[in-house]
């Protein structure tokens, strides 16, 4: 019988790290992460795929292909699509790897939500977004109600929704952990959560809780890799988000036309490259306080009931 560990995210958390310099240099163990555990058909499947269309049997004739005693599987993606997906197929995704996998361990990696907001929008803006970052992140609609219908308002478009399918938005509900914690230990016997700032700031705490998770000594390579805490992904700065979001309003004009998108993704490249600053971009005063209001009850309730995960340590970042 296998041992599965599931790694399941959340984004933004140090994931690229993990699956880079950590679970394929950990002896005894075969790593399984990206991209074969996202492109892979069977995977891709197992994800997007809805209930009426599924082949449950694919998935798992994919995973018995699995090798060695200790498995490792990584997808940040497990924990639901994020952007315009509004995380709306995370419980068929947890309940597929529960099928396929139920005596697994899964490893959920936490950050505090305002960062990890502000991090997905720096990333997603190096592609291309051109929504400022309070504009990336919905906190508030106007709602359309049975009275609106009765005096023939019949023209509230498609991007007011509560989730708009056609705008790459971040609605703050996909970062409510307590129903993902809720989801994941409701199926799999053992769920192990580590926050994102204890790697940042004390990565030899987290390389032990992990080395706990495996039941195993980590090799030098991979104890490096925890002491040199080598940062992988980052995001833009602010100078270059903001040029970024204007470059990127020209994305669809130009996509039609091979030489006009070259001279696009040129100017972007010298933006990243040449643009310096040390300043970090930040939510308005306003969208701020609306999502630390947001999340700030839900906080409060996972860390009396998961004392554990030391939430007071970062109260500033997940309880004031």
């Amino acid at each position: 019988m296998k041992n599965f560990f599931i790694h399941i995210g959340m984004p933004r958390t140090g994931t690229t790290f993990l699956q880079k310099k950590v679970f394929p240099n950990i002896e005894g163990f075969n790593s399984y992460s990206l991209p074969y555990s996202h492109y892979n058909e069977a995977f891709h499947k197992m994800i997007y795929m809805d209930d009426s269309l599924y082949d449950e049997e694919e998935f798992l004739k994919e995973v018995r292909q699995f090798k060695g005693e200790n498995v490792i599987l990584s997808n940040e993606n497990f924990i639901g699509q994020s952007l315009f997906y509004y995380h709306s197929n995370r419980t068929r995704i947890a309940q597929r790897l529960h099928k396929a996998m139920p005596n697994a361990t899964i490893i959920l990696y936490l950050r505090n939500q305002i960062d990890i907001l502000k991090s997905l929008y720096l990333i997603t803006v190096s592609w291309k977004e051109s929504k400022s970052l309070d504009e990336f992140v919905w906190t508030k609609r106007d709602p359309y109600t049975i009275n609106n219908y009765h005096d023939g308002n019949l023209n509230y478009g498609e991007k007011e929704g509560y989730y708009s399918t056609f705008e790459t938005h971040e609605r703050l509900d996909g970062y409510i952990y307590n129903n993902l914690i809720e989801l994941y230990k409701d199926l799999f016997p053992n769920v192990e959560i580590i926050l994102y700032e204890d790697f940042i700031n004390d990565p030899v705490k987290v390389q032990k809780r992990l080395e706990n998770i495996f039941s195993c000594n980590f090799n030098e390579t991979v104890s490096a890799s925890f002491k040199n805490k080598e940062v992988m992904n980052q995001g833009v700065n602010k100078r270059q988000a903001v040029w970024l979001s204007k470059i990127n309003k020209w994305q669809d004009v130009v996509e039609d036309s091979d030489f006009n998108s070259r001279a696009l993704n040129r100017l972007k490249r010298w933006v990243k490259n040449n643009l310096h600053s040390d300043k970090e971009l930040e939510f308005s005063a306003e969208v701020r306080q609306e999502i630390v209001d947001f999340y700030r009850p839900y906080n409060q309730a996972l860390a009396k009931k998961y004392p554990e995960l030391e939430l007071e340590n970062y109260a500033k970042e997940y309880l004031l």
